[in-house]
């Protein structure tokens, strides 16, 4: 009786640890940087589709996705995006009232030879970090 408690309690204990370690995991792939990093992954790819799937909603009703095909047909050619910037923004307009630590990226990037930075806020809505703000121009 006693071999089948331990046993029981060892198999629990690494049931936990298994389920903790996957939790965390998945956590590290739920932060603004990974969720930034694949965006523009995807931008530079051309994936316009799958970038606005990105937007939060309130972007979304702002920005047709007609309009997001053509942009993102514009800057076809986008090398290799490298991060610049991140910072936490610091609300005191309460412009993002209700959503998650809203964090403000900037990258430098290339289109066609042109020098071409982008801003962006990410936001968490419903557990997913979401886009609210882009813009992208050329120096």
């Amino acid at each position: 009786m006693a071999k089948r408690i331990v046993l029981f309690v060892s198999a629990l204990a690494v049931g936990l640890a298994a389920y903790v370690g996957v939790a965390r995991y998945q956590a590290s792939k739920n932060t603004p940087e990974a969720a930034m990093a694949s965006f523009m992954e995807d931008l530079a790819a051309g994936e316009a589709i799958k970038t606005y799937e990105r937007f939060s909603d309130r972007y979304a009703a702002q920005y047709k996705q007609s309009a997001w095909q053509e942009f993102v047909r514009s800057v076809q050619g986008l090398q290799s995006p490298v991060l610049s910037s991140q910072a936490a923004i610091r609300d005191q307009f309460n412009t993002y009232a209700g959503y998650s630590n809203p964090q403000r990226f900037t990258y430098a990037t290339q289109v066609e030879g042109r020098q071409f930075w982008v801003s962006a806020v990410i936001l968490k809505q419903d557990k997913t970090w979401k886009i609210d703000d882009f813009r992208g121009s050329y120096e």
